[in-house]
């Protein structure tokens, strides 16, 4: 029988010589091959120039530019979706509506904040727990909110409330009710801001005058919005807070514009230019007087509280909301971080390169892939957009980079084993022939490992969700880009380093020529006549041979006992991990993206259980319409939905001069006030309604138009121009105006002068931010009963649609992501089964390894699942798709490595498993380590959602690395083919020979 146990020497002389055989002429290989050997200073400059040059062009072009996704419309809507279609099309409908002279006047129309939201709120309490309403408390709460009121965010910019003469500013304050001359929480002109101390028999008359006004028969929607819970129902004041609303300048109305793109542009300019530096200004008066202070610092917000969300100030404490720009500080401040994953991987490609030159120039090189891409991806490809979302790949491409890398510079050194220099140093000619073996096995490898990991991205193009969707394919490109740089720049680098570097001490660390083996993952075997290799392995290695590969192969009565152990117990686990993968759902909640202390964290439930009124914006607002037909898509430009929402006709049928359709509408507008709502998203009290249990809640036109003509609706002609006249002069109540957001110009459709959509609004006992469970129950029960014709004759309901001002929108999007996702998963594991078949050519080696990645998968989501209790949102998905993307790169290693064992004449799969961990053991580890290096620096950003991404990378990278070497080696060790088993080129060349049995000494490191 033949000896397979021979030197690294005479294996690679076998195949250098079968290389040679095979390729008895020249090619164009070997041609650029003698360019780099014989200048590869000049071809890794101008390699390097042309690199940095493209990518300096591409910053320069504004390729690398975020995306401002405000002016942009809700680019993560999923288009073609019900919820979405119908509300783009009642915008669009609303926008060809003619302009009316009811239309607000100055700062007399509310100037949104978050989801509505007043963009000034400050919550109270007592600094020690008790009461809200002391003498002591009360003042201290008036001087806090004095600086407030007096800055130029407010006087200058305040909703005007023009029910008196001269307009005030409208706000809702504990400080008006007790210091204001009448009583009223919303009386801001009257207030005393010298903030006297008030007596104690003063404080309580007047809370006995509020006790009444919020617990009578009819409440006060305005003085209710000041107390708590606990006072309504005990009589304890412990919380309150005050609500200042801002309002549009009269010249910034939507009808004053030719398009929605130049209103978001002049309504961004407005923030950016004028509000904004406000907002800075009443920060610089607040921050520096709360214990303790208000302050940036590294990875902490200014607006993170202690551990109850608030700050202290003298006797009270302050929770405070401002519409500020503290997302985008936080989120500039996030990924600065990139730079501490950059010095981390920096830092180790030093230590494994053992040269501070190679680590420099492939790091450079990593990092010109984000450009290079950038400008291919818009450029090329047209894709024009590009988000915070894709920025996320330069934590993607370090990793896989640098794992590139590793493979080529220890392919490398493995070649410097086998041919010591003639003569002290390397001729051209010898490092023709290193680097020839070396890029020949390091290009097969990386190939492998890119295309698996980038048809793991290509395959987000399932996800109809668009920034998701060109997540992936940036992603995917960035993988090509990188590895081709790496096959252009890694070997000139290698070839300089070896020429000019490799004995100096300021660029490398004196590492012999002989013992580079302490950081390579590369360990030959032993002269078969006895002779030892002198060389020391690293610490890693000596693991991996010396413990774990016996401890593998050990036997028990013929039985590799440990293997089968391993391959028992990580089945377990990734059977556990299935389970808890097939129990990961929409959120059950609000999108995490702030810290547990920030102010605006889970505000909207903070609002609900502390206070008896919660904001009307904390809950859903529909808005159902009638008229209002298709939407013609042909023009859509999914990257900018806010300038092409589609061409909107209008239905026929809609005729409100006929008494029959009136008299339709005003039952519909009755029945929402009255219709039971018995699903678990409706949080009402007591009646348990689908409306809110608010005055206002219900937005109504054609009641208050009846109203106005004592009951009785003019008809036929008349009513065309009465319903004309009262578009243009009537307003809503304050309530309707406040709750249900009624607008008569905006619901009364008259287009060209004629009446084509009507419209009724309902704020509804649904919290915006339900859980997706909770909200398309929601909606398919809005379709199929509340909306559903009931005694139309006239047909009049029959064409009811209704949108939920985003929410729904929300929901589906959710929905989507979880589908898109899943998708996602069955396409790249059918793909990387593909393609490990393909690269290994062996179709148990390719089930084996597709069941490794699997298993890595699904653990990982089963451990957000079981460990973190997270469910499948949007930074679960976008991490999902990276997950997918790494959990094939190591199994790929070692499966390509254990099929390359046969062609060195390794049969026995003994042989083929110590082979494949003895040259892709610390290659692995390094690649690990980098990945885990950068993804550990997202554990200090301050945005949840990058510390999520920093978790499930490196738990991705950890299951990755115990499940190629645990369940995959040990599975090769026990079912791995040998000989020819499996091979599909033996199955379509010739039948399999049966493998004859050979005793073979195992190898020593």
């Amino acid at each position: 029988r033949p000896r397979v146990a021979m030197t690294l020497k005479r294996r690679w002389t076998v195949m250098t010589i079968r290389n040679a055989q095979r390729n008895s002429g020249p090619t164009w290989f070997d041609g650029v091959l003698d360019v780099y050997v014989n200048h590869p200073v000049k071809v890794l400059v101008g390699v390097l120039v042309v690199m940095l040059s493209v990518s300096a062009g591409s910053v320069a072009g504004g390729f690398l530019t975020l995306a401002d996704e405000s002016q942009r419309g809700n680019v993560w809507a999923v288009p073609e979706s019900r919820e979405t279609t119908w509300l783009d099309a009642y915008s669009a409908a609303v926008n060809m509506a003619d302009s009316s002279s009811a239309e607000p006047r100055e700062r007399e129309a509310l100037l949104q904040g978050q989801q509505g939201r007043a963009p000034i709120a400050l919550y109270y309490k007592a600094d020690d727990g008790g009461v809200v309403t002391r003498p002591q408390v009360l003042q201290d709460i008036c001087e806090y909110e004095s600086l407030v009121y007096h800055s130029a965010m407010v006087q200058d910019h305040c909703q005007l409330d023009y029910s008196v003469d001269p307009p005030v500013c409208k706000l809702i304050s504990p400080v008006a009710f007790f210091y204001g001359a009448s009583g009223r929480a919303n009386d801001g002109g009257t207030v005393d801001w010298s903030c006297p101390l008030l007596s104690e028999a003063f404080i309580a008359e007047r809370r006995s005058e509020l006790f009444v006004a919020v617990t009578g028969d009819v409440i006060d929607p305005v003085q209710v919005a000041i107390v708590d819970r606990s006072f309504v129902f005990g009589g304890e004041w412990m919380a309150s807070r005050a609500l200042y609303y801002l309002g549009l300048p009269g010249d910034l109305k939507p009808r004053l514009f030719d398009t929605p793109k130049e209103f978001n542009a002049a309504y961004a300019a407005l923030w950016a230019d004028i509000l904004n530096p406000k907002v800075a200004a009443l920060e610089d008066a607040l921050f520096p007087i709360t214990n303790p202070k208000m302050e940036y610092s590294l990875g902490r917000s200014a607006y993170q509280g202690e551990e109850d969300q608030f700050v202290g100030f003298r006797s009270a404490r302050v929770r405070i909301f401002l519409h500020a720009d503290d997302f985008a500080k936080m989120i500039d401040q996030d990924f600065a971080f990139a730079i501490g994953a950059v010095i981390v991987v920096w830092a180790y490609m030093c230590f494994h390169l053992s040269s501070v030159f190679q680590a420099s120039v492939a790091l450079v090189q990593i990092m010109c892939s984000v450009p290079v891409t950038a400008l291919l991806y818009k450029g090329v490809f047209q894709i024009d957009f590009f988000s915070s979302v894709h920025i996320l790949s330069v934590y993607l491409v370090i990793g896989v980079g640098a794992d590139d890398v590793f493979v080529l510079s220890d392919s490398w050194k493995y070649t410097g084993m086998d041919m010591p220099p003639i003569g002290g140093s390397y001729s051209n000619l010898e490092l023709r022939k290193r680097m020839s073996i070396a890029y020949h096995r390091a290009v097969v490898t990386v190939f492998s490992t890119s295309f698996t990991t980038a048809m793991a991205f290509i395959s987000c193009s399932v996800n109809k969700v668009m920034p998701m969707r060109t997540f992936g394919w940036f992603a995917a490109i960035c993988i090509v880009v990188n590895y081709i740089l790496m096959l252009l720049v890694t070997p000139a680098t290698i070839l300089v380093h070896q020429r000019y570097f490799h004995r100096r001490h300021f660029c490398c660390w004196r590492v012999p020529r002989d013992s580079f083996l302490a950081t390579s993952g590369i360990v030959p075997a032993p002269d078969p006549d006895g002779g030892d290799v002198p060389q020391r392995p690293g610490l890693v290695m000596r693991a991996l041979v010396d413990y774990y590969q016996p401890a593998l192969l050990y036997k028990v009565k013929g039985v590799k006992i440990v293997a089968v152990i391993v391959v028992a117990v990580l089945t377990g686990v990734a059977i556990q991990g299935a389970v808890f993968t097939s129990q990961l759902t929409p959120p059950t909640g609000p999108e995490d993206w702030f810290p547990a202390t920030h102010m605006l964290s889970d505000l909207v439930n903070f609002e609900f259980n502390t206070y008896y009124d919660p904001s009307p914006s904390d809950f859903v607002l529909l808005t159902f319409f009638w008229g209002v037909g298709d939407l013609d898509r042909s023009a859509f430009n999914t990257y900018w939905r806010r300038d092409t929402p589609g061409d909107v006709s209008f239905a026929p049928g809609l005729d409100l001069s006929n008494p029959e359709q009136q008299q339709s509408l005003l039952n519909f507008c009755e029945r929402l006030r009255t219709v039971k709502c018995t699903l678990a998203a409706c949080q009402t009290k007591s009646a348990g309604t689908l409306a809110l249990e608010m005055e206002g809640s219900v937005g109504c036109f054609l009641e208050d138009m009846q109203h106005l003509y004592n009951g009785t609706l003019p008809t036929g002609a008349d009513f065309d121009q009465a319903i004309k006249d009262f578009r243009n002069t009537a307003r809503p109540s304050l309530p309707t105006q406040k709750v249900s957001k009624a607008s008569w110009p905006e619901h009364i459709g008259v287009v060209d002068g004629v009446l084509k959509y009507v419209a009724v609004t309902v704020r509804t006992s649904v919290y915006y931010n339900s859980a997706t469970g909770e909200l398309l129950p929601l909606r398919d029960w809005l379709a199929d009963d509340v909306g559903a014709p009931v005694g139309d004759a006239d047909g009049l309901l029959e064409s009811t649609k209704f949108h939920g001002s985003g929410s729904l929108q929300r929901a589906r999007l959710n929905m989507e992501l979880v589908d898109g996702f899943l998708s996602g998963c069955l396409i790249s594991g059918a793909v990387a089964l593909l393609v490990l078949m393909a690269a290994t050519l062996n179709w148990i080696v390719g089930l084996l390894a597709t069941a490794a990645v699997a298993s890595v998968v699904v653990n990982v989501l089963g451990f957000c699942r079981s460990v973190m209790d997270w469910d499948l949102g949007i930074s679960e998905a976008v991490a999902g798709m990276i997950v997918l993307g790494y959990s094939v790169d190591y199994v790929v290693h070692l499966a390509h490595m254990y099929c390359e064992g046969g062609k060195q004449s390794y049969h026995t799969r003994d042989r083929r498993v110590q082979f494949a961990i003895r040259n892709m053991g610390t290659i692995i580890f390094a690649g690990a380590v980098t990945t885990m290096g950068a993804s550990s620096v997202l554990f200090f950003c301050f945005m949840v959602f990058f510390f999520k991404m920093g978790v499930l990378m490196a738990t991705t990278i950890g299951f990755s690395f115990l499940f190629s070497f645990g369940f995959f080696m040990a599975a090769l060790a026990v079912v791995g083919p040998e000989g020819d088993q499996g091979s599909l080129l033996a199955f379509f060349r010739r039948p399999a020979t049966e493998v004859v049995p050979v005793t073979e000494e195992p190898v020593k490191a």
